[in-house]
């Protein structure tokens, strides 16, 4: 814990910006039972990386053991509307509604995943699946174009390179539309 301790505040002191020195340090802290110096390190860290959710979620949980739970419901109600921007949890949401074959469902979120990013190679690849699953061949080959494109564009450099994956794609849905 000394060297960690060191390291952590070395670290801030070299990159005062550098928001996870700030929950690092609160986590040693917390184990310490300095709850009110790890309060304000995390409050700190949200205020510098707006984007990790480790601070917000620690100190949801540190309001929690202190029996504030409005204060923690804040927090919750923080992480909650961060997973709501958050293009990695609809891809991740629609990824395992595709698995429980659940396809609709997936298509929403996948949906929204795409609403949050462009050019986002694993975001077409699976909705392209989950239109292809419900029945929307049109938009099935939209993704699938789309993914094309992407790769092409990645590879402008390097002709007759492709992804197999969107190969792979392209000739099962092409087998599935002559088998129909």
């Amino acid at each position: 814990l000394p060297l960690a301790y060191a390291a952590f505040k070395a670290a801030i002191l070299a990159d005062p910006s550098f928001a996870p020195g700030y929950s690092n340090l609160a986590q040693l802290y917390r184990r310490k039972g300095l709850n009110f110096s790890t309060e304000a390190l995390l409050v700190h860290a949200v205020t510098l990386d707006g984007d990790d959710d480790t601070p917000l979620r620690v100190l949801q949980s540190l309001m929690l053991s202190q029996g504030r739970k409005r204060e923690a419901q804040h927090y919750a109600d923080l992480l909650q509307a961060r997973r709501e921007r958050n293009p990695y949890h609809w891809l991740a949401q629609g990824m395992e509604l595709l698995s429980n074959h659940r396809n609709a469902q997936a298509v929403r979120a996948l949906e929204r995943a795409q609403a949050l990013t462009s050019g986002f190679d694993e975001v077409h690849q699976y909705l392209a699946v989950a239109y292809w699953r419900v029945g929307n061949r049109v938009d099935a080959q939209r993704q699938l174009a789309t993914l094309k494109a992407i790769d092409a564009a990645r590879n402008a450099d390097r002709p007759g390179t492709a992804d197999p994956v969107i190969a792979l794609l392209g000739r099962k849905f092409a087998a599935a539309a002559e088998s129909r």
